[in-house]
């Protein structure tokens, strides 16, 4: 079912249980709007503008634009997945068991499965670096093997970056390169700095007068740790 707005008013109810694509979705005042298990709905906007609508998902909820402005006085309950294009600040208000999935966008790097929790990811384009990932999950990084450079550090705009330990009120990467996926879209980048080797002549034997460590060959396996051979 394909429309362009659907507005469930007073005590009335909306039940999917099919396929669903609106544009908008005004919830009611009393009522619910319910996607039951093997439904799906790709709404773009859906808008509480009165204090005691229901929204019950049991499958699969896309939602651009989720307005919940009211969301503390009606309720929200999922055991399904919801995925969110943007922010949603009151996700720790949603009732149920199920996954609320933001966009996650990596760049210059790629996730480490033994490090991340088995229900964290849904690839989007993973090509393209791009995922939905599970607020609240565990995710770990890797940086690529770029040749003559090496890992530098993470950038993330608008998240935390910190190489101690995790902070609840913000998102932090650990030492470990593993980070807690926050309630919003999050675009994760590893930064290199070009590996540079500069000849010098080394003088050796008892007379020697500049004495230099000699070194052969410096090599990046990826990991954040270099090595050196000599």
């Amino acid at each position: 079912l394909n429309v362009d707005i659907i507005e469930v008013e007073g005590s009335g109810q909306l039940v999917n249980e099919g396929t669903l694509n609106a544009n908008r979705i005004i919830m009611p005042t009393t009522g619910e709007v319910c996607n039951k298990a093997g439904g799906t709905m790709n709404v773009q906007l859906i808008e509480y503008q009165q204090e005691f609508g229901k929204l019950t998902n049991s499958g699969d909820m896309h939602v651009k634009t989720l307005n919940a402005a009211y969301i503390l006085n009606g309720t929200m309950t999922n055991d399904g997945r919801i995925f969110i294009g943007g922010g949603f600040s009151r996700a720790n208000e949603v009732l149920g068991n199920g996954g609320i999935y933001y966009q996650l966008t990596l760049e210059s790097c790629f996730v480490v499965e033994e490090g991340t929790d088995s229900d964290a990811l849904i690839p989007i384009s993973v090509e393209n670096g791009k995922y939905y990932a599970k607020w609240g999950s565990k995710i770990q990084l890797k940086p690529d093997w770029n040749d003559n450079q090496f890992f530098k550090e993470w950038y993330a705009p608008n998240v935390f970056i910190d190489d101690e330990s995790y902070d609840d009120e913000d998102m932090t990467i650990q030492k470990t390169n593993i980070f807690t996926m926050p309630n919003w879209p999050a675009t994760i980048t590893a930064k290199y700095s070009t590996l540079s080797i500069a000849d010098i002549t080394v003088e050796y034997g008892p007379y020697a007068t500049n004495r230099y460590p000699l070194v052969v060959s410096g090599i990046y396996d990826g990991s954040g740790m270099g090595t050196v051979t000599y």
